[in-house]
C-alpha cells in the first residue's frame, strides 16, 4: 500500500475517494433509470462482501490504477446498497412510525462514525494500515456471510411472506 502512496499521497488519495465517490454516483444513475430493481434484499445482504473484497485488494495491491478500480467497483456497489437498504427500510416501516424510524437509523449509522476512527486510531499502535485494511475485509466478509446464512429465506421473498420466528 505504500507503493501507491510513494510519489505524491494527495494525489493518490484524492484519486482513491474520487473513484469511490463516482462509484456510488454510477449506482444512484444506475438506480435512477430503473423503474423497478427487484433484488434489493439480496444486494443488502451482499454488498459487505464486495465492499471487504475491495478493502482486501486495496490493501496489497501495489498498483494505483488496480487500487482506483477496487474502489470504484466499491463505491458502486456500497451506492447500491445504501440505496436498497434505504428503499427496503422505508418501504417495511409503517407510515406512522417511518420518520421515526428513518431518524433513529441515520443518527445511529453518522454518530458510529467518530468510534471507527477513534478504534482504527488505536489499532494503528498495533498494525499498519495494510494488515488493518485486510482483517477489516476479512471482518466484512464474515459477519456478511453470517448475516446471508441468518437471512437466507428473506433473501427472496417480501417481509408479508416470511414467518420471521424461523428466520
Amino acid at each position: 500500500m505504500t507503493e501507491i502512496f510513494y510519489r505524491d499521497i494527495s494525489l493518490s488519495l484524492s484519486l482513491l475517494i474520487m473513484a469511490d465517490s463516482l462509484g456510488a454516483f454510477l449506482a444512484s444513475l444506475f438506480l435512477s433509470f430503473k423503474s423497478s430493481f427487484p433484488h434489493q434484499r439480496i444486494i443488502v445482504l451482499i454488498f459487505p462482501v464486495f465492499c471487504g473484497i475491495a478493502l482486501i485488494i486495496l490493501a496489497n495491491i501495489p498498483i494505483l490504477i488496480i487500487a482506483v478500480a477496487a474502489m470504484l467497483i466499491q463505491g458502486f456497489i456500497a451506492g447500491l446498497g445504501d440505496i436498497s437498504r434505504d428503499t427496503i427500510l422505508q418501504k417495511d416501516t409503517p407510515d406512522m412510525f417511518r420518520g421515526s424510524v428513518l431518524s433513529a437509523f441515520s443518527m445511529i449509522l453518522t454518530s458510529l462514525i467518530p468510534f471507527s476512527y477513534l478504534a482504527s486510531g488505536v489499532i494503528t499502535k498495533f498494525l499498519k494500515a495494510p494488515q488493518i485494511l485486510t482483517l477489516s475485509g476479512i471482518a466484512l466478509i464474515i459477519c456478511s456471510s453470517c448475516l446471508l446464512y441468518k437471512n437466507r429465506k428473506s433473501m427472496f421473498y417480501p417481509p408479508e411472506q416470511i414467518d420471521h420466528t424461523i428466520c
